[in-house]
């Protein structure tokens, strides 16, 4: 019985690692998004840019990744911080890491009055 339940506690460690690596981004990673940043998709509240592949890039083992950007002129705090774990829980439930592309989402204010499947709506069908 042990042995079954580290074995899980290490899937569940490693799927862990593999969520934060998914929207972590360096410096010079975001740099070299922006420079390669092409306009995606718009929609009001969100504006979705498409950078290189991360095969290219050799980040997150192959899989896509999401810069998301809020600015604290789009809300309050825990507004804000809503919308990126909605995003992130989107993105990762979806597998929407799969398409191998890095990814930078701006978000405005009109976003903090959308409901979580407008949001899940614009990002399946705009990021698959």
């Amino acid at each position: 019985m042990a042995a079954i339940s580290s074995t899980a506690d290490e899937q569940r460690a490693v799927s862990a690692l593999q969520f934060k690596k998914l929207f972590s981004f360096k410096k010079k990673e975001i740099d070299q998004a922006f420079s390669h940043a092409k306009f995606h998709a718009k929609m009001p509240g969100f504006k979705l840019l498409k950078s290189f592949s991360t095969e290219d890039f050799g980040t997150a083992e192959g899989l896509g990744k999401i810069l998301i950007i809020i600015p604290a002129a789009a809300g309050k705090a825990h507004d804000r911080n809503l919308i990126r774990r909605q995003i992130k829980s989107i993105f990762y439930e979806e597998k929407l890491y799969q398409n191998q592309h890095v990814f930078i989402l701006l978000v405005y204010r009109q976003a903090i009055d959308l409901s979580f499947e407008e949001i899940k709506n614009f990002l399946v069908e705009n990021l698959s």
